[in-house]
């Protein structure tokens, strides 16, 4: 990835909720990834939290992953850093409709 660095850090997200994170510094952005294990299956789930700072505030934006989850925390956070840098690098377009990557 270029021009980013990645960290995992256990503390609380930007919406404040515990837990541990990948945290994924991109081009002036700050991209969380979640990754949990769905009730009563063997998959997992992603959260992406992308920040930035803007003209007089930090905007953040919250995306979740597939429905139906990955197979492994790694394939959720390995997603989650693919869509974050993808959505910057696009040029943060508004979502009306699911995004394949």
């Amino acid at each position: 990835m270029q021009g980013g660095s990645v960290g995992v850090s256990q503390k609380t997200d930007l919406r404040g909720c515990k837990g541990e994170l990948m945290i994924v510094r991109h081009t002036g952005h700050l991209i969380e990834i979640s990754a949990r294990e769905i009730p009563n299956s063997h998959n997992w789930a992603a959260t992406v939290l992308v920040s930035s700072d803007g003209e007089d505030q930090r905007k953040i934006h919250e995306f979740h992953g597939p429905i139906d989850g990955f197979a492994t925390q790694k394939d959720s956070e390995s997603w989650g850093v693919a869509f974050g840098t993808k959505w910057i690098n696009d040029g943060k377009p508004d979502f009306t409709s699911p995004v394949n990557i």
